[in-house]
């Protein structure tokens, strides 16, 4: 948690009530299913992990920017 006192999950709710459309994808190193899956239902638009290669991580951007969401592939199977 940073200064403020907020989590991932809770920054995430906190900008989604300032801005329903805001596009959030989660840069992180958890690749726990549950904080997956969490991140996602509060409202991030996509989740990617830290060690993800650089043409990955700006995939994800491309297509979070366009209002889809993104999950890479191995997430996807670890959540679904």
């Amino acid at each position: 948690m940073g200064k403020n006192g907020l989590g991932g999950i809770s920054l995430i709710q906190r900008i989604n009530s300032h801005d329903p459309q805001a596009h959030i994808l989660v840069l992180s190193m958890h690749r726990d299913p549950i904080i997956v899956a969490r991140a996602l239902e509060a409202g991030a638009s996509g989740y990617i992990l830290k060690d993800t290669a650089t043409e990955d991580l700006l995939n994800a951007i491309r297509t979070i920017r366009k209002g889809n969401s993104y999950l890479s592939h191995d997430l996807a199977l670890e959540v679904a």
